[in-house]
C-alpha cells in the first residue's frame, strides 16, 4: 500500500495522529481512518479478548480504530472514563502504583495532547486503557482543557511528545518519585533519563512500552529499564525475559528488570483480588498458543 499521506508536519497540523495497531500504521485525520501499511501481526490476544477477533488483517485493523474514534478517542469528545481493561496493562499497574502512593506522578502520553503529567490515578487510567502505539500526534484544544481541568499538567501546547522534558517538568513541580513511560521506537531516551535520576537524586521508574519491530541497538536500551512489556516482540521475549527478575502474564509478559520493577508488579498484584501463582522458574515462561504471531 502506497503511502500518499505527507505526514512530515504531522505535528503541525490540527486533529492528525498518527498510530500503531499490530505492527500496521494507521492515519487518523479529523475522524477519518486510513491505513498507512499492513499489520505485522496477524493474531492478538488483546483483541481477541476484547473483541473477539480471531485473526487481525487490514480490516480489523480499521474496525479497531474506527470504533476508537466513535468513543471519541482522536476527537474533540475524547472523555477519559474510569475503566480497568488489562490485567497487566501499563496504565492499570500505573494508576494502582498511585493509588498506593508508590509514586508520586506519571509522565504518559495522551492523543491530542502530548506528554502529560497525572497524578490522579483515574485519570490515568482513562487516558491510557485504550491508547495503542502512538507515533505522532497534534494538539486538541478541548482534549487539553479537559485534562487541564482534571488536574493534569500538559507541558505544551503544540501536543509536543516528549517524555524527557515531562520527567524534567515533574521535578520542578517537586516530584520526586516518577514513573515514565517511553515507546520502544525513543528506547534511547531511556539513558539520558537515568542520568537525569542520578543528578537529580529522585526516583525514576522507567516503564518500556509499545516494543514493536526492535532493532539491536533499541534492544540494549531497554535493559536499563524497570518494566519491559514483550509486546508482540520476539527479541525481547529472547534477550530480555532471561534477564527478568520477575515476568507478570505469559501471553504477552511484563519483565521486571529491577527491584523497582518488582515493586510496581507485587504492589499491583496486592491489590487485585484476581488469584495468581506465585512460583520459582526460569524465565521467560511463555504461553506459544495465546501469544501475538508472528512475533516481530
Amino acid at each position: 500500500m502506497k503511502n500518499s499521506t505527507n505526514i512530515s508536519s504531522l505535528n503541525n497540523s490540527i486533529g492528525k495522529h498518527l498510530i500503531e495497531v499490530c505492527g500496521a500504521k494507521v492515519l487518523i485525520y479529523k475522524g477519518r481512518v486510513k491505513l498507512l501499511s499492513e499489520p505485522k501481526v496477524n493474531y492478538c490476544p488483546i483483541y481477541h479478548k476484547i473483541l473477539g477477533y480471531e485473526k487481525i488483517d487490514q480490516e480489523k485493523v480499521r474496525e479497531i480504530v474506527e470504533r476508537q474514534v466513535r468513543d471519541g478517542l482522536y476527537m474533540d469528545k475524547r472523555e477519559f472514563p474510569n475503566v480497568f481493561l488489562m490485567t497487566f496493562g501499563a496504565s492499570e499497574m500505573l494508576s494502582v502504583a498511585l493509588e498506593s502512593r508508590l509514586i508520586d506522578c506519571c509522565v504518559i502520553v495522551c492523543e491530542g495532547a502530548g506528554t502529560v503529567i497525572v497524578k490522579n490515578s483515574k485519570l490515568v487510567r482513562g487516558i491510557g486503557a485504550r491508547l495503542t502505539g502512538i507515533l505522532k500526534t497534534s494538539p486538541i484544544i478541548a482534549t487539553i482543557n479537559k485534562l487541564r481541568k482534571a488536574g493534569a499538567v500538559v507541558i505544551s501546547n503544540e501536543a509536543l511528545m516528549d517524555q524527557v522534558k515531562g520527567v524534567k517538568e515533574a521535578i520542578k513541580l517537586g516530584y520526586k518519585k516518577i514513573a515514565v513511560t517511553v515507546a520502544g521506537f525513543e528506547s534511547d531516551k531511556i539513558p539520558i533519563l537515568r542520568g537525569i535520576e542520578d543528578k537529580e537524586k529522585i526516583v525514576l521508574y522507567i516503564l518500556s512500552i509499545h516494543n514493536v519491530m526492535l532493532k539491536g541497538i533499541q534492544l540494549r536500551y531497554l535493559l536499563s529499564a524497570d518494566l519491559v512489556w514483550a509486546c508482540s516482540s520476539r527479541v525481547v521475549r529472547e534477550k530480555i525475559g532471561p534477564k527478568a527478575l520477575m515476568q507478570a502474564g505469559v501471553s504477552i509478559p511484563v519483565f521486571a528488570l529491577s527491584e523497582k520493577g518488582k515493586e510496581i508488579s507485587l504492589n499491583f498484584l496486592m491489590k487485585m483480588k484476581f488469584p495468581f501463582l506465585v512460583m520459582k522458574t526460569d524465565l521467560p515462561e511463555l504461553n506459544t498458543e495465546t501469544s501475538p504471531h508472528p512475533l516481530t
